[in-house]
């Protein structure tokens, strides 16, 4: 792995220095300010601004104080462009990227990317991005921001429990009657071991929900974007199969993920589906504790199935055209071949680049853990953005609904009218 990571260091050094000779150096003392959300994430963002300030001895990178997560982040932003103090750099989560749109645009503060697109060649933009992959950055579209992280659910599971329950850890089950059967096994070792968790409703987002939706072939809206798209039976089969996953595991269902992840870490669950952001931390934190493993999410519907893509797109918020220029460099190098093959290997999310593929082969096949996002990328989709700001308020709503019908306290088909009445109701 660190021989991996160095080749990717000196890559960067050969990006950086290339760069150098390839645009004109900034004025003194140019300072590009910088957003983005998690503080715990700064550690992957820092190592790229340095590279990029020693391409460019005349420009500093300065980060503002990171906001918890991509809600409270838009928040701030939407702040700042009422006091006229908007970062130059902005990454912006995919789910919330619309209503930061639609709220610029309408105080001509949006900057499209198309006319920084269009000054380069169309090779180098087929080379470096797939249209799957800009397409996260686009609204209504138009490229308003550059993929930099991506991501969709995969499995994190214990090997060891895995094997002491009778099953192959290597062959991890591709179907979702075959996880439940799994997760039986394990709960039949006894004691305070749990098969596994999967409590849709203890996330602060709707990530997961969209998922057991978009999996189906579902839509998250109508189209007018008046109603649910899955007031329907597969809507219903969707509340169904997640009361039934719950009661046939014998699943504590929860309403904050931390109270299953801590008992995943501490060897106590056997599985559980979450973001491959975090492999390397979960690895870290779990140590030789247990052998530690992950696999794709067991997808229901292979032809036209989809999962929503987590993550983050660069977005250029700078004002002054100098700054915009500036900008979009920044923005180009941080989603180039060498940065983005750094934040796979630091991570685990999916590189949006496509030519960092080329660069983390080796370090994929010595890491498997890390290969599984990537197989995922041609099921990779859009996290749905409802219009305005109704999508905190709507996941709220849905979430205390969805945990009620997993605890089975209400029948999928009262909790299917109640999500799509509350869902017209804050839409209107």
């Amino acid at each position: 792995m660190k021989s991996m990571f160095n080749r990717t260091i000196r890559w960067l050094g050969l990006a950086t220095g290339l760069a150098v000779l390839s645009i004109a150096p900034a004025q003194a003392e140019t300072t590009l300010e910088v957003l983005h959300a998690w503080p715990g994430d700064h550690g992957n963002y820092q190592p790229l601004a340095d590279a990029f300030m020693k391409a460019h001895p005349d420009v500093r990178v300065e980060f503002r104080v990171s906001p918890p997560n991509y809600n409270e982040a838009n928040l701030v932003v939407t702040r700042n462009a009422m006091t006229g103090n908007l970062p130059d750099v902005y990454f912006s989560g995919f789910s919330v990227l619309r209503p930061l749109v639609t709220t610029l645009k309408a105080r001509g503060q949006a900057v499209p990317l198309t006319p920084f697109i269009g000054a380069e060649s169309k090779e180098w933009l087929e080379q470096n991005y797939s249209p799957a992959i800009l397409s996260l950055g686009q609204v209504d579209g138009v490229q308003y921001g550059i993929p930099f992280n991506a991501s969709t659910p995969i499995v994190y599971y214990n090997a060891d429990l895995v094997t002491k329950a009778g099953a192959d850890p290597d062959h991890f089950p591709s179907d979702w009657e075959g996880v439940i059967a799994l997760a039986r096994k394990i709960n039949a070792l006894g004691g305070d071991v749990r098969g596994m968790n999967y409590s849709v409703g203890s996330l602060e987002s709707d990530w997961l929900w969209q998922a057991a939706i978009l999996e189906r072939g579902g839509a998250i809206l109508t189209k007018d974007e008046k109603a649910v798209g899955y007031d329907n039976i597969l809507g219903l089969e969707t509340l169904r199969f997640l009361r039934h996953i719950a009661e046939a595991t014998d699943m504590d269902v929860a309403t904050a993920q931390n109270s299953y992840k801590e008992l995943f870490f501490a060897g106590k669950l056997g599985f559980y589906i979450t973001s491959p952001s975090s492999v390397r931390s979960f690895m870290q934190t779990i140590g030789d504790r247990f052998a530690m493993r992950t696999a794709p999410y067991p997808l229901i519907d292979r032809v036209s199935g989809r999962l929503p893509s987590g993550g983050n797109a660069a977005v250029i918020l700078a004002k002054d055209p100098e700054k915009q220029k500036l900008a979009w460099e920044f923005v180009k190098f941080v989603t180039g071949p060498g940065a983005q093959a750094q934040i796979a290997e630091a991570t685990g999310y999916m590189p949006t680049n496509k030519k960092a593929s080329d660069l983390l082969g080796p370090f994929y096949s010595s890491n498997p853990n890390y290969a599984t996002a990537a197989t995922q990328t041609g099921i990779a989709g859009s996290w749905y953005a409802y219009p305005g700001s109704t999508g905190v308020e709507i996941w709220r709503a849905q979430r205390d609904v969805i945990d009620l019908v997993q605890r089975g306290k209400l029948s999928p088909e009262d909790g299917l009218k109640r999500i799509a009445t509350k869902t017209a109701d804050l839409l209107k």
